[in-house]
């Protein structure tokens, strides 16, 4: 299990740089995912991409009530692509 210490999303490139409590950091595109549509679309207003927080004990990234990503799942996704 993962632990994510930080965020920083980039509201303009839909970008999420994340780093872990192991020292692995990594950047997540969700552009592709926003193309998708449906529960996702809400995160193209910049506003809620930009309003990403931390989940509970760093286990998960979340925008709103709607929204969020497994620690765990991003890092096996977008963990060939490191910062």
């Amino acid at each position: 299990m993962w632990t994510i210490t930080s965020i920083l999303p980039d509201p303009a490139n839909y970008t999420l740089a994340i780093a872990y409590a192991d020292g692995e950091t990594l950047v997540a595109d969700f552009l592709p995912l926003l193309d998708k549509g449906g529960v996702m679309a809400a995160l193209r207003d910049p506003t809620v991409f930009g309003s990403a927080r931390i989940g509970s004990r760093g286990r998960s990234v979340v925008w709103n009530d709607k929204v969020d990503f497994c620690a765990d799942a991003l890092r096996l996704k977008f963990g060939c692509r490191a910062a």
